[in-house]
């Protein structure tokens, strides 16, 4: 569905945006290579092709043999998207949410982007975001029922009481068997570094480090870090500080439930796979297994550079539980340089990102830079399956409840706030050149448009 592409500060902020949605990362040392997975298009994608998006909160879904997308947004207009879609393997299918449908065809959660989703055994959870760039983060927290496709509100909107981790957007967060990780994002005043679980698929969070009034978590604070279920244990990367001067990590973490251990590019440990962005695309398979870990990146950008330009990034890296190895792509996997006032330039590749996890495969799916009546702009969707088979294989589904791990923290459930600062944080989000700068202005945030603490 193609849109006409538009001049101004806030062209280019959103085309900047866009392209974020693309990516992959900087060569760097790989480690042993597990099998070589192989990487399938699907054609055609359904209702994501004509789509085209960036910044969706995507996840794998319930048991694993599909994947849910929300939100996102399309550069250059100024408007977030509230739909949902799943793709079954094979199609991409909008469940609610139809921006064209007459009369209105609502989804429960509002409009965003930068969103954080997470599975649950029974479907999904979403957590905060932000309403545009350059909004404030978003404090309300839904529920997505695989088997109704309906969303109900958690906590923070309505009647319905503050949800405990507090506004935030372009965090990290991922689930596994009723276990849901939150870690870092943009908060109130600035980077956040602490770190929550749930054991209940978000009904109720703690804080089990980080912030003011814990000890610090393993990972330094930072945005757009990127979070997945290997199959064995959760596993961070990437993200980024726009300190003086800015910080790109090229760090990885994994998570037991209870504490951070640093695996690469941190501290003493040499880098071992890719190199620092943000805003990576990141996902185990859908029955990942405890002794075959796997998960796929594919997303990053290279920014705050002295020219103000922006790399993106075509490369996809192979997870496998202790280290990294660069994959071989279907498309064209060389980085793409512009300036930060432009937009990517048009070619039949498409900018990807890593969706989720269906059955023992990962879905990779991207926008297709083309030029449009009014310049270039987003014109398609391009939807892969990645996998060992990526026609498919038999897998154990995921346990019904999360792995017994101690969580030594004092519960804190939606009833109040964390020590976390809880003002409303704003996003500069001023990609100019390729800056992503932290919370320099706030606008007030706009009146909910639903009323209502019910699915839609």
């Amino acid at each position: 569905m193609g849109r006409m592409a538009r001049s101004g500060p806030r062209r280019s902020l959103l085309a900047s945006a866009g392209a974020l949605l693309a990516v992959l990362g900087t060569a760097g040392v790989a480690a042993a290579a597990p099998t070589p997975w192989e990487v399938a298009e699907v054609s055609p994608s359904g209702d994501l092709a004509d789509s085209p998006r960036a910044f969706a909160a995507v996840s794998t879904l319930g048991a694993g043999d599909s994947t849910v997308l929300f939100g996102g947004l399309l550069p250059p207009t100024d408007d977030a998207l509230g739909d949902t879609l799943i793709f079954d393997g094979e199609q991409w299918q909008r469940v609610c949410g139809d921006p064209d449908a007459v009369p209105a065809d609502p989804c429960g959660p509002d409009a965003r982007v930068a969103g954080g989703l997470a599975d649950t055994p029974t479907g999904a959870v979403l957590y905060g975001g932000e309403e545009n760039l350059g909004n404030l983060g978003l404090t309300d927290q839904w529920s997505f029922d695989a088997s109704t496709g309906e969303w109900t509100a958690v906590c923070g909107t309505g009647a319905l009481p503050a949800c405990a981790p507090g506004a935030r957007g372009m965090h990290a967060m991922a689930g596994h068997g009723g276990r849901v990780v939150m870690f870092g994002g943009l908060g109130a005043a600035g980077p956040l570094g602490d770190t929550w679980v749930s054991s209940d698929s978000g009904a109720t969070w703690t804080q089990v480090c980080g912030g003011p009034s814990q000890p610090a978590c393993g990972p330094a604070a930072r945005i757009g870090a990127s979070m997945a279920w290997d199959g064995a244990r959760f596993v961070l990367f990437g993200g980024g500080a726009p300190d003086d001067p800015p910080t790109l990590f090229t760090d990885t973490w994994t998570f037991d439930g209870a504490k951070w251990t640093p695996v690469c590019g941190t501290g003493a440990l040499p880098a071992c796979g890719p190199g620092g962005r943000i805003l990576p695309g990141f996902s185990g398979v859908g029955y990942g297994k405890a002794d075959q870990p796997r998960a796929l990146l594919a997303g990053g950008l290279e920014m705050w550079d002295d020219d103000d330009d922006m790399t993106l990034f075509r490369d996809a890296w192979l997870w496998d539980g202790a280290g990294w190895t660069a994959q071989a792509v279907p498309w064209d996997s060389a980085a793409v340089t512009f300036a930060g006032e432009d937009f990517p330039p048009p070619g039949p590749d498409p900018l990807v990102a890593v969706a989720g996890g269906v059955d023992c495969r990962v879905v990779v799916t991207g926008a297709v830079v083309e030029d449009l009546p009014g310049g270039p702009g987003f014109g398609s969707q391009r939807t892969f399956l990645a996998g060992e088979d990526p026609a498919g294989c038999p897998t154990t589904p995921p346990p019904a409840a999360a792995p017994a791990t101690a969580v030594p923290t004092a519960q804190l459930a939606y009833t109040g706030r964390s020590s976390t600062p809880v003002a409303l944080a704003g996003l500069t989000a001023l990609l100019a050149g390729a800056a992503l700068a932290a919370a320099s202005r706030q606008r007030p945030r706009p009146v909910a448009r639903r009323p209502d603490a019910g699915p839609g």
